[in-house]
């Protein structure tokens, strides 16, 4: 309707806070019923965004299902020590993961061969270990 002057307003289901939804807008004359808006998706999984008339229930709400979102390059590594395990002269379980600025595990993490070398720092000349690639994508 190139005369539609409502407000919509977006919502999704993507969880990551805060949202990447456009603001409300009053569409004018001007607009002749169509504009384009800019959103965002964060959180890695399959996700839909929603709009409808805020003050006008009987307009029909417009969705786009099975937006996918898969992570960005990482920019980070989170580094977890197991605190269950038992103290021992050699080793502890240690959990790296490369994430991107979301929060999201990357994937496709890669340091361009076939094994890279995270540095923990310590006392111990053999901090220093060769990580293969795993199929989970946690070492």
């Amino acid at each position: 309707d190139e005369n539609y002057t409502g407000t919509i307003t977006f919502f999704t289901n993507d969880p990551y806070e805060p949202d990447g939804m456009p603001s409300d807008h009053t569409f004018t004359t001007g607009n002749k019923g169509n504009k384009a808006f800019q959103a965002t998706l964060y959180t890695v999984g399959s996700w839909y965004i929603k709009a409808w008339d805020k003050y006008d229930s009987s307009i029909s709400t417009g969705t786009q299902s099975n937006i996918n979102v898969t992570p960005s390059n990482a920019t980070s590594f989170v580094v977890e020590i197991a605190t269950n395990q038992t103290v021992g002269v050699m080793s502890k379980v240690i959990t790296v993961e490369a994430k991107d600025p979301y929060g999201n595990t990357d994937t496709n993490y890669s340091s361009g061969g076939s094994t890279w070398t995270i540095t923990f720092t310590s006392d111990d000349t053999g901090a220093d270990f060769d990580f293969p690639p795993a199929p989970d994508d946690k070492y």
